[in-house]
């Protein structure tokens, strides 16, 4: 491994949570651990070649989040830190855990690197060291988020923390907004996606020490989500350090701003949906189960009416040509590209449907087969295209139960009375990561930490204490 500066403080960051373990409880060391890291830390040591090259390289370091060279990178980094420290100094709750029957997507999910390796005659030392990359980057945040986020206080501590974040990265987010991504380069050197797509209809969309600016976009849009369910619940009347504080509605209304300045339309979308509900519920006293029952029925009647669209006009190919022109009217061409280069993929994925191909380099659109999918396309195209349909239906199982779990057990008066409001804000933060991962790779890791305790806390604990 080369001693590189991102290399250095990553192993620096390793020893700097190991000491926050030893310091602070481990809910605390967690939280700033993980989304303090991931908000700050160096993507990793990008390959030379692919920062001359630039983004049409397309990899290999296209995304942390799944198990691509260089192995020790932010998410790997930041699981290892977060697991020596938990063992060493939070032992005793770690302990506490018990196997239950929804952790078997990530134990499937972690381990399916090894059977696809296997039935693709790749070494099994491959597949090993990408279930070791899935447990450091993947398990380590579940299993913490099962043992020490699995109630009510500690749910508002995630939401807050993700909320100071996006708060703290406002003022780096400006000056790129102003003048191009520039922060990256300055502090860890190259960046091979730091202009992808920063040249917006006004100025420019940031990327700060993300892996691209679509992942900053989503973290800005449930940022603003998050402080906007606080401060409607009535948990953040003001915001700041000491006597240096604002209303929380300026906080709100910044971060809300700030998301629809970047022009990142896909979370905006996002962060517009999630906010409705709020809107609806303050406005209207509607509840929040009602604006979601409506939402799925004018969801499935939009569906219904495109499949008649498509019996009576044309079939599939007019209503791609019409989807294309409309996105291509309103000046948003890049989402008709993305659905194009994934429906490219598709072939290659059919030839090896249950376990995939076991590696990142799977498809082979281009000449010796070293073509990998960009990172502006769909991280569950790569989990398909790397891990088949297990891959994919363990990975998003991963997300999905204790979102379900939490709707199952919300009821229609309490999404807004602790501890339930923060259950319910944990779980929307959650389903937004997951939508928006339809369209991008970057990959919010450390929302996995929500997804464990929502799946303890929803499960386990149907009365738990007020937070």
């Amino acid at each position: 491994m080369t001693l590189t500066i991102p290399t250095l403080l990553l192993g620096a960051w390793v020893f700097l949570t190991i000491l926050l373990y030893q310091r602070l409880d481990g809910r605390r060391a967690a939280l700033i651990a993980m989304i303090g890291g991931w908000a700050i830390l160096p993507t990793g040591d990008y390959p030379e070649e692919v920062i001359r090259i630039g983004k049409e390289s397309h990899g290999p370091t296209h995304a942390v989040s799944i198990p691509t060279p260089p192995w020790f990178n932010k998410a790997t980094a930041i699981g290892l830190g977060c697991l020596l420290g938990a063992v060493l100094f939070d032992w005793p709750t770690l302990r506490r855990l018990r196997p239950r029957w929804f952790d078997l997507p990530a134990i499937v999910w972690v381990l399916v690197p090894i059977a696809s390796a296997v039935s693709n005659d790749l070494p099994w030392e491959e597949g090993l060291a990408r279930s070791r990359s899935l447990a450091l980057a993947w398990g380590v945040a579940y299993t913490i988020g099962r043992a020490s986020f699995a109630d009510g206080p500690a749910l508002r501590a995630f939401a807050r923390a993700w909320m100071t974040v996006g708060l703290a990265c406002l003022p780096f987010a400006l000056a790129e907004f102003a003048v191009g991504p520039f922060w990256y380069h300055v502090f860890y050197g190259g960046h091979p996606y730091r202009f992808d797509g920063d040249e917006r209809y006004f100025l420019h969309r940031p990327l700060v020490f993300l892996e691209h600016g679509n992942e900053f976009g989503i973290w800005s849009a449930t940022a603003a989500v998050a402080a906007a369910w606080l401060w409607a619940v009535g948990d953040l009347p003001s915001w700041g350090v000491g006597r240096l504080r604002v209303p929380g509605f300026a906080a709100v209304a910044s971060l809300v701003a700030a998301c629809l300045l970047w022009q990142s339309f896909g979370s905006i979308l996002l962060m517009l949906v999630a906010l409705a509900p709020l809107v609806a519920n303050r406005r209207t006293g509607i509840s929040l189960r009602s604006v979601m029952v409506t939402g799925v029925v004018l969801l499935s009647l939009a569906i219904a009416a495109a499949g008649a669209w498509v019996v009576f006009n044309g079939g599939v190919e007019g209503l791609r040509g019409q989807v294309r022109g409309l996105f291509g009217a309103i000046g948003r061409g890049s989402f008709t590209w993305r659905l194009a280069r994934i429906e490219e993929h598709f072939p290659q994925m059919a030839r090896r449907p249950i376990l995939g191909w076991g590696r990142a380099d799977w498809s082979s659109r281009s000449p010796g087969g070293t073509f990998e999918a960009p990172p502006a396309l769909s991280l569950w195209l790569h989990v398909t295209g790397m891990f088949g349909a297990t891959g994919l239906v363990a990975s998003a199982s991963l997300m999905l139960l204790p979102i379900a779990a939490t709707l199952i057990r919300l009821k229609s008066f309490t999404w807004n009375v602790a501890p339930w409001a923060y259950a319910t804000l944990a779980a929307v933060l959650l389903a937004l990561n997951f939508a928006d991962l339809a369209n991008n790779s970057g990959f919010l890791l450390p929302v996995l930490l929500a997804a464990g305790g929502l799946t303890t806390c929803s499960l386990d604990r149907p009365h738990a204490r007020r937070g």
